[in-house]
């Protein structure tokens, strides 16, 4: 395995090289982030109408839900920087506000029917009721049960504060920004927006130490989801580990290809 994190860091230096000619390399690897993320959760905009509605204010001709989960996104990404930047260490309150940005404009509203209260996802909270997802060969995938998963989130955070205190190169980062990705999915700690909330506590872990951040094309979707169900099966994080180094390397050989200088840096060749 570490041949592979010696290839993936190889091929990462050689990204920051290339990149290192274009002076908003933050702002496209972040509206990357903020576009991958939502597509694969279901919006529909090109990688093109991401940049113009992020970088130039200008809405495309897409559902309204889709374009509000770009911009959320973005905004909560936003706010994981600053804590990372800060060196600040992520609480429960933090991920509550991260979860809430990205809920923002397409949260949901409805009656818990454990505890007969009011819930809006917007609000970032703990979820208090089941959450279940059916799979594709018709099975039912339970979720952790809502009495366990305040515990098993302040436990996960408490991990990732002792694990960025302690490690600082390229390998073991990017090892606690993938177990911390995959622990946030198997919690499933909110009524919404888990996979994007897993997705950015990965990313401020990577920031935390300057490290480019990955995302997982889409292309990727369907290995991702695959790399998921074989951990929960096997309880082997081998799985997912393997595949994030597979996208984070597919993700920076597509940045190397589309930042060539012969490329003009205004016109984003990323794939949707």
């Amino acid at each position: 395995m570490t041949s592979h994190w010696n290839i993936l860091e190889k091929t990462k230096n050689e990204y920051l090289k290339q990149v290192g000619h274009y002076p908003d390399f933050n702002k496209l690897n972040m509206y990357c982030v903020a576009h991958f993320s939502s597509v694969i959760e279901g919006a529909s905009l090109t990688f093109r109408e991401t940049w113009r509605l992020l970088d130039e204010g200008i809405t495309p001709s897409r559902p309204e839900k889709h374009v509000s989960m770009v911009i959320d996104h973005f905004n909560a990404l936003m706010y994981a920087f600053r804590l990372a930047f800060r060196k600040e260490k992520l609480t429960l309150q933090h991920l509550e506000k991260i979860n809430s940005f990205i809920n923002r404009r397409t949260g949901e509203t409805g009656i818990c029917p454990n505890t007969q209260t009011f819930y809006d996802t917007a609000e970032g909270q703990l979820r208090t009721y089941g959450a279940f997802t059916m799979m594709d060969d018709g099975s039912r995938k339970d979720y952790l049960h809502p009495h366990d998963v305040r515990d098993e989130t302040k436990l996960l955070l408490k991990n990732i504060h002792q694990g960025l205190t302690n490690y600082s190169s390229f390998e073991k980062v990017n090892q606690l920004s993938f177990q911390a990705h995959y622990d946030m999915t198997r919690i499933h700690p909110f009524g919404e927006g888990n996979g994007r909330t897993a997705r950015l506590v990965m990313n401020y872990i990577q920031y935390y130490h300057g490290y480019p951040l990955s995302f997982i094309l889409s292309r990727d979707r369907d290995s991702y989801d695959a790399s998921l169900d074989a951990t929960d099966r096997t309880s082997d994080l081998k799985h997912f580990e393997t595949f994030m180094m597979k996208a984070s390397l597919n993700a920076f050989r597509q940045g190397i290809e589309t930042l060539k200088p012969s490329k003009e840096y205004k016109n984003p060749l990323y794939e949707r």
